[in-house]
């Protein structure tokens, strides 16, 4: 790897093929769809001391061998094969974790599967207070905590490193976006954590705690969004790893304080930082769809791409409305009753 003390030129493409970018008498002339995101860029690159025609150099990390031995067989879809694969007939072989009835399956149980389990718990007088269950719970979100900080620390060290190599546009479309540098098996494993995620649901039921719309519906989509993004190899599949991974070390940390009887201030703020993740997400992947000239991601994978966005939209909607009804018009409530 470069040494860290060296900053090494951006390599891009011409700008005259990306859509919305024109050049007029030698001048960069942007759209009103690019300037935005392209001013958002500009000012994250001048705060963290970067200029425009350099990105400082980032050692690759190295993966656990046992991450990087994962093969997740072809990237090569066309729109018709992937909705093959949506059927449930793929037309080529896939790692076996990424089987079209494992999403189908595990989601379905966990839907319908919700309501016996209630009765169950219901009929066993649990109520989430014993020892035990403490002590599982605890450790649940302990683990889920240590892996979502080990994901993040991976995801953007390798997705900087990249950029510090091949330059920006190339580290964040296809030609260098660190698919096999190991951001794809961390990826993979951001997917299957989806189904250990699962398991949150579960422990409120057994505390006898109904979970909500919301909670049920974010991780059945993002389960199943984060299987399209693995089998499709879509190139910045980093930015929805590397956010929740930075999100979800707070948020299950702080799951993991309270089991121990700790009440820190601020819970709302981790409501805020979904809510930003999801903002900060969406606009920093829109580009995938016409840097290059279109070419950034294939159409498979802008198929799978478009689901997560749409997800991450009503998602950005659903806790909106639960932030509001949990914070804000319970503070209005609180200010008229004094």
């Amino acid at each position: 790897p470069p040494s860290p003390s060296r900053r090494i030129p951006l390599r891009c493409t011409s700008p005259s093929t990306w859509p919305g970018i024109g050049i007029v008498d030698g001048g960069l002339v942007l759209s009103p769809v690019v300037v935005p995101i392209m001013a958002l860029i500009a000012s994250v690159t001048a705060f963290a001391g970067v200029g425009g025609t350099s990105f400082p150099a980032v050692a690759m990390p190295t993966l656990p061998d046992w991450v990087e031995a994962i093969d997740l067989g072809s990237k090569m879809w066309t729109p018709a094969e992937l909705w093959q694969c949506v059927l449930g007939q793929p037309p080529r072989p896939v790692h076996p974790l990424l089987a079209p009835w494992i999403p189908y399956v595990l989601v379905s149980i966990y839907i319908f599967g919700k309501p016996l389990f209630d009765r169950a718990c219901g009929a066993l007088g649990t109520t989430g207070k014993s020892t035990p269950f403490k002590a599982l719970a605890l450790a649940h979100n302990l683990a889920l905590c240590a892996y979502s900080a080990a994901t993040a620390w991976y995801t953007w060290r390798i997705t900087f490193s990249q950029f510090s190599r091949v330059g920006v546009v190339n580290g964040y479309c296809e030609g260098g976006g660190g698919w096999d540098a190991g951001l794809g098996q961390l990826g993979f494993l951001f997917y299957l954590s989806k189904y250990w995620e699962l398991a949150d649901t579960a422990l409120l039921v057994v505390k006898r705690r109904q979970p909500s719309y919301l909670q049920v519906y974010h991780h059945a989509g993002t389960a199943y969004g984060a299987w399209l993004l693995c089998l499709t190899h879509v190139p910045v599949m980093f930015i929805f790893v590397g956010l929740n991974a930075l999100v979800h070390t707070v948020m299950y940390f702080y799951y993991a304080a309270t089991v121990c009887g700790y009440r820190f201030p601020g819970k709302s703020g981790i409501t805020s930082l979904q809510i930003g993740q999801f903002y900060f997400g969406i606009l920093i992947c829109m580009p995938a769809f016409f840097v290059r000239g279109g070419t950034c991601t294939t159409s498979a994978q802008k198929v799978a791409l478009s689901f997560m966005i749409a997800h991450a939209i009503y998602l950005t909607k659903l806790f909106g409305d639960f932030f509001r009804a949990a914070y804000q018009e319970k503070r209005r409530a609180a200010k008229k009753g004094l």
